[in-house]
C-alpha cells in the first residue's frame, strides 16, 4: 500500500478508535450527569446487563457506504478490534458510525455491488454520530434492533419500511436532534413497531418521529422526561393488548399530521402518565387531532372529486379505547396528570401548512381547492374520544374536547371514572362533553 493511501487509512483507524471510546449506545456513560441529566437510576435500561458482543465500526468516516461509494455489506469496510471485520451483523453485534466533518451515508437498502442486503439489517446496539446517516430497510425489510440506539446531534437514521425494536432486554432509543417537520433527517423511520417480549421496555429519549405507522405490542414504551414520540401522516397507531405507553414529566405523544378520516390512536392496552416508581410531578401530554365530527360534506362544485368528497363524510373518533383498555396516571402529588389536548399542528394530507409553499403551489394548479381549505379550517378544533364500557379512566385531564366529544358506550361508566379533571380549552362545560355511542361501526366510525 502506498504511503499516500496508507496515511488516510491509519487516520481512519485512529478516528474510529477515538470515537469507539466515547459515550455510545454500547457504552452509555450513565455516570456522566451532563449526558444523562434526567437519569434517576430507576430506569430499567440503566441497570440492564449486556453480555460482551462484537463491535463493528465504519472504517472510513466521510466515505459513503452505498451505491455512491463503498460496499456496506463487505465486512472488510468495517473494523472489529481495530482490524477489518470478517463477518457482518447479527442480533449480538453493535454498530458505530463515527463522526465526520464530511457527511456520509451508510445505506443498506440499496448497497449496489450486486448484493442482497435484507439478511444483514439486524443489530444489537447502534450509535450514529455527527455527520453520519444510517439508512436501510426497504418495504417488507426494514431494520431490527435488539439493543440501544443513540443518534447524536448532527447524525440521522432512517428506514424505508419498518424499524422493529425487539428482544427481551430493557433498552433506550435516543435521538438528540430537534423535531423540525420537513427538515433533513428529522424522521427516524417510515414505520415503527415496538415488539419486545412481555415485561421488556424501551425508553424514548429526546425526539423520535416516524413518517407513517406506529404500534406497540405486548411491551412497555416509555416517553422520557421532556421527550417526544410522534407518529406520522398516514398513520393509524395501535397499542395492542398488554402494550403500555407511559409518558413521563413533560413528555409528549402525538401524531404530527392530521389524518381527518382515520383515528389517531386505537388502544386495547394502556396509556398512562408516569410509572409507579417514577410518578408524575409535571403533566404528561397525549396530543390528538380533531376530526370531521359534524360529518358535513365538502362540495367541490364543478370540480367534484368523488374520492375527496368521500373523506369529508367520514366521522371517526380521535381516540378509540377498546374493552379492557386503560387511561390513567401515577401522580406524585395528585396534581400532575395525563392531559389530553387537541393538537395545534397545521399539517394534514388534506390541508398543507397555511401560507406555506405547498399551499401556494396547490392553489396555483387549482384555485378552486381553496374551498376545501376553507372547509377544513372551519371545523371546530375539538376532540372525539370513544370509551368501551370496561375502559379504566383514572387520573386524566381532558382539555380540548368538543361538545359531546366524550363518547361513552355505557353512560353509567362515567360514575366509575376516578380523578378526572376538565381543562379550560374544552368546547363545552363538563356536563356537555358527554354523549352515548354504544358501538362503533366496523370501520371505527359512528
Amino acid at each position: 500500500m502506498r504511503s499516500s493511501r496508507l496515511f488516510p487509512f491509519i487516520l481512519s483507524l485512529l478516528t474510529a478508535a477515538l470515537h469507539a471510546g466515547d459515550a455510545s449506545a454500547h457504552q452509555p456513560g450513565f455516570s456522566e450527569r451532563t449526558l444523562w441529566p434526567n437519569l434517576t437510576g430507576k430506569e430499567p435500561f440503566a441497570t440492564q446487563v449486556w453480555p460482551k458482543g462484537r463491535l463493528l465500526v465504519w472504517a472510513k468516516p466521510g466515505e459513503h457506504g452505498s451505491t455512491r461509494g463503498l460496499d456496506p455489506t463487505d465486512p472488510a469496510n468495517w473494523l472489529e478490534d481495530g482490524r477489518p471485520a470478517t463477518a457482518l451483523f447479527d442480533a449480538e453485534t453493535d454498530v458505530l458510525l463515527p463522526a465526520s466533518v464530511t457527511p456520509y451515508t451508510i445505506d443498506l437498502a440499496h448497497p449496489g455491488h450486486g448484493k442482497e442486503s435484507s439478511r444483514e439489517q439486524v443489530w444489537r446496539h447502534a450509535t450514529i454520530e455527527s455527520g453520519a446517516s444510517f439508512s436501510g430497510g426497504g418495504d417488507g425489510v426494514g431494520k431490527r434492533f435488539y439493543g440501544n440506539v443513540w443518534v447524536k446531534p448532527g447524525g440521522s437514521m432512517y428506514s424505508q419500511g419498518a424499524t422493529r425494536v425487539l428482544g427481551d432486554r430493557h433498552t433506550f432509543l435516543r435521538n438528540d436532534n430537534a423535531l423540525r417537520p420537513g427538515s433533513e433527517g428529522w424522521l427516524s423511520s417510515q414505520y415503527f413497531n415496538f415488539a419486545k417480549t412481555a415485561g421488556a421496555s424501551c425508553e424514548v429519549i429526546g425526539n423520535v418521529a416516524m413518517l407513517d405507522e406506529f404500534s406497540i405490542d405486548a411491551c412497555t414504551v416509555v416517553v422520557g422526561v421532556d421527550s417526544k414520540l410522534m407518529p406520522g401522516r398516514n398513520a393509524t397507531p395501535v397499542i395492542q393488548n398488554g402494550g403500555v405507553l407511559a409518558i413521563l414529566d413533560g413528555g409528549h405523544f402525538a401524531l404530527w399530521a392530521n389524518n381527518l378520516d382515520s383515528r389517531d390512536l386505537e388502544v386495547t392496552g394502556t396509556i398512562q402518565g408516569g410509572l409507579p416508581d417514577r410518578p408524575l410531578r409535571r403533566d404528561a401530554t397525549l396530543g390528538l387531532n380533531f376530526k370531521n365530527h359534524s360529518k358535513s360534506p365538502y362540495d367541490l362544485g364543478g370540480k367534484s372529486d368523488k374520492k375527496m368528497v368521500a373523506f369529508t363524510t367520514v366521522r371517526v373518533p380521535s381516540l378509540i379505547m377498546h374493552p379492557g383498555s386503560a387511561l390513567r396516571s401515577h401522580s406524585a402529588d395528585g396534581k400532575a396528570l395525563l392531559t389530553l389536548v387537541c393538537n395545534a399542528y397545521p399539517f394534514s394530507k388534506y390541508r398543507p401548512d397555511p401560507g406555506g409553499e405547498t399551499e401556494r403551489k396547490a392553489l396555483a394548479q387549482d384555485p378552486g381547492i381553496k374551498r376545501l381549505y376553507d372547509w377544513f379550517d372551519a371545523i371546530p378544533r375539538g376532540l372525539d374520544c370513544w370509551f368501551a364500557a370496561t375502559t379504566t379512566v383514572d387520573g386524566v385531564r381532558f382539555d380540548g374536547v368538543r361538545a359531546g366529544g366524550l363518547l361513552l358506550a355505557d353512560p353509567a361508566q362515567r360514575s366509575r371514572w376516578q380523578r378526572v379533571e376538565y381543562g379550560t380549552r374544552n368546547l363545552a362545560a363538563a356536563a356537555g362533553l358527554f354523549s352515548t355511542v354504544p358501538q362503533l361501526t366496523r370501520g371505527g366510525g359512528y
